[in-house]
C-alpha cells in the first residue's frame, strides 16, 4: 500500500493541482469525447490560488510530490433553500488524483475526505457537497458509503450532432407543432412567466425533490430572472396564445468550470404547464435552446438538474449526456 501524508493545501501546490485536475478533465473526456477542449474552460487557476492562500482544503503527499488535493469552499449561510443553516462545497475544480491503483486510490480520498469534513464541521457546516466528474467511481462509492447522497446531475448536447428529430420522434400521436409557437418573451410576459415559475417552484416542492422556496426565496429568484440581462427566455405558446412553457438559456453561468466556458450556452430552467405534459411540447422548448446555441456559435450545449426530481432525469438523460454528479449529507445527522 502507498505510503502518503496529508497536510494542508497551500500555494505551493496549486500548479500540480491544476496538473491533476486536467488529468481528471482527460479522463472523463474517454466517456464523453465532444468535451470542449480544456484550454477553452473557464481557467480555475485563480480559486486554486484562492483555496491555497486561505488554506482551504487537503493533499495527500509522498516523497514531496502531490498524489490529490481536495478543497473547499468554507461555510456559507441559507445552503440548499434554507435561511439559517450553513454548507460547504467541494466544486468541480476543486479535487484531483493521479492515476493509482483502485485500493491506493481508495485509500487517499478516504483520508482527504475525512480531513475535508471533520475541518468544515468544525467551521460551522450543517451540508457538506461534493460535485465530481460522472465516472469517478471509486470517489463516488466512497461518498456513498460516508452518508452521502447524489443531488444534482450536469449533462451536456454536442450542437453539431444535433438532429430534431431525435426530439421530434418521441412525440405523442395528436401532437401537431403548428398548434404552437415559440418565440423570445419580452418584459409583458413577466406576468405569465411568474405564475409558470410559481409551478416549477411548487413542482420542486412536492415529493420526491423537496426543494421548498419560501415567500421571500421565491420572490428573490423571480427578481433575479427579470432583472438577469444576459437570460434569454423562449416561451411555448398554444393557439390562443397562451404562454405555456418556458425555457431560460444564459452563457457562462453553468454551476462548474466547464458549464462556465467560451464554448457552451446552458439552460438554467426549463417548464411546462401540467395540462400540456405528455405531448412532445417540451422538445420544442429544447429544440429552441439548440438553435439558440448555434446562433451563438457555441459548440455544446449544457444543463443542469435535480437528480432526485424524476419528470426532469428522465428527460434530460434521455437526449444529454451526463459528466457530473453532485452528492450532499449533512454533517450533523447519522
Amino acid at each position: 500500500m502507498i505510503d502518503f501524508e496529508i497536510c494542508d493545501f497551500t500555494l505551493d501546490f496549486v500548479d500540480p493541482a491544476l496538473e491533476l485536475l486536467k488529468t481528471g478533465y482527460e479522463r472523463e473526456r474517454k466517456y464523453i469525447p465532444f468535451f470542449p477542449e480544456f484550454s477553452k474552460t473557464d481557467d480555475k487557476t485563480g480559486e486554486l490560488q484562492w483555496f491555497g492562500n486561505a488554506k482551504l482544503g487537503f493533499c495527500a503527499v509522498k516523497d514531496g510530490e502531490l498524489l490529490a488535493f481536495f478543497c473547499y469552499y468554507p461555510p456559507f449561510k441559507g445552503v440548499y433553500n434554507t435561511e439559517t443553516q450553513f454548507g460547504s462545497w467541494s466544486p468541480l475544480h476543486a479535487h484531483g488524483i493521479k492515476t493509482l491503483e483502485p485500493k491506493e486510490t481508495e485509500a487517499v480520498w478516504s483520508r482527504l475526505i475525512q480531513a475535508a469534513m471533520k475541518r468544515a464541521a468544525e467551521e460551522g457546516s450543517v451540508y457538506h457537497s461534493v460535485t465530481l466528474f460522472r465516472h469517478e467511481t471509486i470517489l463516488q462509492e466512497l461518498l456513498h458509503m460516508y452518508g452521502f447522497g447524489n443531488r444534482f446531475a450536469d449533462s451536456m448536447l454536442k450542437v453539431a450532432d444535433y438532429d430534431a428529430s431525435i426530439f421530434q420522434n418521441d412525440v405523442t400521436s395528436n401532437f401537431n407543432s403548428a398548434d404552437y409557437k415559440i418565440k423570445q418573451t419580452t418584459s409583458e410576459d413577466f406576468p405569465a412567466l411568474r405564475e409558470l415559475r410559481f409551478g416549477l417552484s411548487t413542482h420542486l416542492a412536492s415529493a420526491p425533490c423537496f426543494c421548498i422556496h419560501n415567500e421571500n426565496q421565491f420572490e428573490e429568484y423571480i427578481h433575479n430572472r427579470e432583472t438577469d440581462e444576459d437570460l434569454v427566455t423562449f416561451g411555448l405558446f398554444n393557439s390562443d396564445d397562451k404562454l405555456v412553457g418556458f425555457i431560460d438559456t444564459t452563457e457562462g453561468d453553468g454551476e462548474n468550470f466547464i458549464s462556465q466556458g467560451s464554448d457552451i450556452l446552458n439552460i438554467s430552467g426549463m417548464y411546462v404547464s401540467p395540462d400540456y405534459r405528455g405531448k412532445g411540447v417540451a422538445k420544442l422548448l429544447a429544440n429552441a435552446a439548440v438553435e439558440e446555441a448555434k446562433n451563438h456559435g457555441k459548440t455544446v450545449l449544457g444543463v443542469d438538474y435535480e437528480t432526485m426530481n424524476p419528470t426532469a432525469r428522465g428527460f434530460w438523460e434521455k437526449y444529454f449526456t451526463p459528466y457530473t454528479v453532485s452528492l450532499v449529507r449533512r454533517l450533523d445527522k447519522v
